[in-house]
This record gives C-alpha cells, structure tokens and sequence, in this order.
C-alpha cells in the first residue's frame, strides 16, 4: 500500500513536472526570437575574431574584431555572450582594426533567426513535448517509459531554448540555467534508458552507480547555472571566460556519455536473444542516430573545434524529430510497425535515387560537353540546353 502511494506521488509529481517544463520551454522560444547577431559574419582565426564580408563603409572583410559594446572579443562564445544581453535593432558600438588603425562604429544589430527557422524550431521541440507526455499516458507504471519522458521534455527545452537572449531580468537567466540543467542530465538520462531496455544490460546491481552519477551530474549543473549567473551580473568578460571553460567541459561529458548510452543499446541488441527486443531496439537505435549522433557529428564537433556546421541547424532539428517517434514505437507499438521492413524499403528508395541522380548526372555532363565542342556556346546556354535535353530523356 505504502509503495503504491508513493508510486502515485511520483507519478503525480511528475505530470506536474511535464505541465510546468512544457509550458516554460514554450516560453524559451520568445528568448530565441530576441537573439541578436552582428550585420557581418565573423569567425575565429587563431585568437582573435575576423570578419568574413563587408558592411557599406562600416566594416571591410577581414577586419579584426576588437571590442563589442566596450568588452574586448577574441571568440565567438564571447560574442555571443555580449550580444545575449541585447535584443535586434539595439544600436552596439563596434570597434574593429583595419590597417593597423582602430575604427570604432555604431551598428544596428538584426535578428539572428528567421521566422521559418523559429517555426521549425518550435514543431521540433513540440514534438518531443508530446511524444513524451504521450508515451507516459500510455506507460504510467513503467520505468522506461518515465526515464524517456525525462529525456523528451530535456530535449525540448534544448531544442526550444538553444543559446537565446538572457538580458529579461530573472526570466532570461532562468531559462538559461533551465537549458544548463537539461544539457548536463539530458545524456545521463539516455543512458539509464540504455541500462535498463527492453531488459537491464547486466545483471549486476548498478543503481548506486546510476545514482551517483546523477547527483554528480545534478551538482555539476549547479555549479554551471551559479557560473553563469555570476558572469550575467558582470560586465567583466574574464567572469565569462571562466564560465566558458567549465562549459567546454560539459560539451565533452555530453558526447562521452551519449556514446555510451549508445553503446550500451548496441550491446543490448548484440545480446537479445528474442525477437521482439531486437525489433524494440533497432527502432531506438534509428532514432538516437538521427537524434543525438547526428548532433554530435554535424553540429557538437564543429562547434567545439571552432568552425561551421557539417549542415544547416534546421535540419539537424529536423532530423531529431525521429527520435520520440521511434522510442514511442519501441515502448507501446513495435508489433504494428515492421521495422525491418521499413529499413529495406528506406535502402532501396535511396539506392534507386542515388542511381537516378548518377545516370542523369552523367548525361548532364556528357551533353553539356557535346554541346560546347560543336556549336562553341556559353557555359550557360550549353547547361540550358542540356538540362531540357536530359530532363526530355528522362520523361
């Protein structure tokens, strides 16, 4: 009786959780729509910030950055920690050297996303929201089905939050600090999921280790959120850099431990012996390859190492969206869904394309070549020509 109510407590307080982190993650997206980015386009180069195009007579490519809003810049993380404080359309005076000379200007700053990529945002993010709260209406009394539920409303403030504008008095800094907690546990908690599913990995008790990493974890996020709430009051860029450096070292826990819940999923498919838990598990593994390792490889990687990413943001988000629908299947519906037979359907479809693709590319060529040799025209009007050619072959 006593372990019922406290099952049904915790069942209650975690619909309470869900309510209440669903709607401040809603809330986040306005923080995303208030972030604000320079006019030019700059990037690190050994340990100082370039510019990468040209402004009128403000700014020529290839300027050094050397000050934003009278804070000294040497990276992009500091950039993005000064601009936090200011929405788009906030005049920020500059400072950048050219020539060996400093030049000093006001500039107007603009929004950093467009409404259509807020818009894929927000169905990203909403997605995770109600797969999530899904999956434990349906699975109230399993642990899976809670532990996935976690992970979804962790990444829907992940997704719907990002690294938005902080200067709204208390709101800003808790959204940030709420993003914090959600990328330091997010990973921890996919790898409870990777212990425990469809059947616990070893027979070894290891919920004291589990726990332990998650007070550990849940300290670490204090820390984080207390550091950053200290470089936000400050003007001091130092404060910031402080902070920056122990983020950087969440960066790597979160890649570190999400290979290894992914390991542990492989190893439990390696190990299933029915063939309804390897069917449950080849629907999570397509989902957290679309999700977390597309993340890390496209985006996590080339963020840390300092460059662009692999692809553009909103399909990575895009892409994630897989995720809560694969788990969900996993969890409540696997038996409906052939996922063998979707993976052989998916390969073949992207064979045949990549045969299309091949051949018409070939033609192209071939014709735009033939072209240019017999009647001596414009690279232009040969892959005209050659385009309406190949496509009248095709039809």
């Amino acid at each position: 009786m006593k372990l019922s109510l406290k099952r049904s407590r915790s069942l209650v307080a975690l619909y309470v959780a869900n309510i209440i982190i669903s709607a401040a993650s809603v809330g986040e997206l306005y923080t995303v729509w208030l972030m604000a980015s320079l006019p030019v386009e700059v990037a690190e180069r050994g340990a100082v910030l370039v510019t990468q195009s040209s402004l009128a007579d403000e700014f020529a490519k290839g300027d050094t950055v050397a000050a934003v809003d009278g804070s000294s810049v040497r990276t992009v993380s500091e950039l993005g920690h000064i601009l936090g404080r200011h929405e788009p359309g906030e005049i920020v005076p500059i400072t950048v050297v050219n020539n060996n000379s400093f030049l000093t200007r006001d500039v107007a700053l603009i929004r950093t996303f467009s409404i259509s990529s807020l818009a894929i945002r927000f169905l990203a993010g909403v997605i995770f929201l109600i797969f999530g709260f899904v999956l434990l209406i349906k699975r109230p009394e399993e642990l899976t089905a809670r532990v996935v539920n976690m992970t979804g409303l962790g990444a829907s403030v992940l997704i719907l939050e990002s690294w938005g504008y902080y200067g709204t008095p208390f709101f800003g800094v808790l959204y940030r600090m709420l993003f914090i907690f959600s990328y330091v546990l997010v990973p921890v908690l996919l790898l409870h999921f990777g212990l425990i599913f469809p059947r616990p990995l070893t027979r070894r008790n290891f919920a004291p280790w589990l726990r332990l990493l998650y007070c550990l974890e849940i300290a670490f996020a204090v820390f984080l959120s207390w550091s950053f709430a200290a470089a936000a009051a400050s003007k001091n860029i130092a404060v910031f850099d402080t902070f920056d450096q122990y983020y950087n070292i969440a960066e790597w826990l979160f890649g570190i431990v999400s290979l290894a819940a992914f390991a542990c999923l492989v190893m439990n498919y390696r190990r299933a012996s029915e063939v309804s838990e390897r069917k449950k598990l080849r629907w999570v593994l397509v989902g957290v390859s679309f999700s977390i390792l597309f993340y890390l490889f496209f985006e996590e990687l080339p963020q840390m190492f300092g460059t662009k990413f692999l692809v553009s943001e909103e399909l990575i988000l895009l892409a994630s969206t897989i995720a809560p629908i694969t788990f969900t299947i996993a969890i409540v519906r696997y038996h409906v869904f052939d996922i063998d037979l979707l993976i052989n359907r998916a390969t073949g479809y992207i064979a045949v394309g990549i045969a299309v693709f091949v051949v018409y590319a070939g033609l192209l060529v071939t014709a735009t070549t033939l072209l240019g040799k017999v009647f001596h025209a414009s690279n232009l009007l040969d892959t005209s020509i050659a385009a309406i050619l190949t496509a009248l072959i095709f039809e």
